[in-house]
């Protein structure tokens, strides 16, 4: 019972009170129109939370974070599968997936409702400037009823770790990636030929390899002597 009185949500609670107040009048007032208006308005909310709290909703939570390690300041994709697994349509669902305050506020999400083995797929981006280890999740929804009367929480157990890295291991590769970028005529030739022509660029800035051999220096010939006049 506690249970179901904790679901009701700012609209049931008014209902609730509002049916209340006004068969409280009506018995008052000698009003039976009053009263049985106040009736059904008190009646409703709790024929909503019997509704929802008896319905089996089953639902699975499959995450993906794509890439899974990026440099700091580097944008990740997260995608986050949520299929109805039971026999009943479910009803208006409000998703939430919980993430550290580092990466941003929370996506939250309002779904009209999965049918019958229906599949709906959260996507959003993440991005951090903070290099460490980050869990992404677990997945938090909140089950509301066709008049939003009621809500009841589920929380699925399953997270997902993003490891963000220091951006200095990625500087040396990006600067050699805009210093040679091939000019916008070279952009339409085949990849192969892009590649080739970038390492020749980097061998022309490299300059030439020095000799292999012996780096002795050559020895001057000794001056001879002037002769005598």
């Amino acid at each position: 019972m506690r249970s179901l009185l904790a679901g009701f949500t700012t609209r049931g609670t008014s209902f609730l009170a509002a049916g209340l107040a006004a068969a409280v009048a009506g018995l008052a007032l000698g009003e039976r129109d009053l009263v049985s208006v106040g009736a059904l308005l008190f009646v409703l909310p709790l024929l909503s939370a019997l509704a929802a709290g008896r319905a089996r909703y089953r639902l699975s939570c499959v995450r993906q974070v794509s890439p899974a390690r990026v440099p700091a300041g580097h944008t990740t994709h997260v995608i986050v599968r949520l299929e109805n697994v039971s026999r009943l349509p479910t009803g208006l669902l409000l998703a939430e997936d919980a993430i550290p305050y580092a990466l941003g506020t929370r996506p939250r999400y309002v779904l009209d409702g999965v049918e019958r083995g229906g599949v709906r797929e959260l996507r959003y981006p993440l991005r951090s400037d903070l290099r460490g280890k980050f869990t992404i999740g677990p997945l938090e929804v909140r089950i509301a009823d066709s008049f939003g009367l009621v809500e009841f929480g589920r929380s699925f157990a399953t997270t997902s770790t993003l490891v963000v890295t220091p951006k200095g291991r990625h500087v040396r590769g990006r600067l050699i990636a805009d210093l040679f970028e091939p000019p916008e005529a070279f952009r339409r030739l085949p990849t192969t030929e892009l590649v080739h022509f970038q390492a020749a660029m980097l061998e022309v800035a490299a300059g030439p390899e020095p000799a292999r051999g012996s780096t002795k220096r050559a020895r001057k010939p000794a001056a001879k002597p002037a002769g005598r006049a």
